[in-house]
């Protein structure tokens, strides 16, 4: 019996429920298509590689995001010179 396991093996390629025989040409021929159908499926789906690893809108967004981090970083520095001189 090819494939099917029914606990009983009759000794003939019928599928259970079945008239028809299971061929080894028959499934050769499935598994054939199923596997070009793969590869051609998954050679569609391959998107293009992007030029660098941050798109550029997240680029854009991190450099302001810098930007705001160092006006912050000089704000503090004022601040805690400020306080310093108060203190003295």
């Amino acid at each position: 019996m090819i494939g099917v396991a029914t606990g009983a093996d009759s000794g003939d390629n019928t599928l259970p429920g079945t008239t028809e025989q299971v061929s080894a040409m028959g499934i050769l021929k499935l598994t054939a298509v199923a596997a070009i159908s793969s590869l051609l499926l998954a050679g569609c789906a391959q998107e293009e590689k992007p030029d660098g690893v941050i798109p550029e809108g997240y680029k854009s967004a991190l450099d302001k995001a810098q930007g705001v981090e160092g006006k912050l970083e000089d704000a503090m520095q004022q601040q805690g010179r400020a306080i310093d001189e108060s203190e003295q």
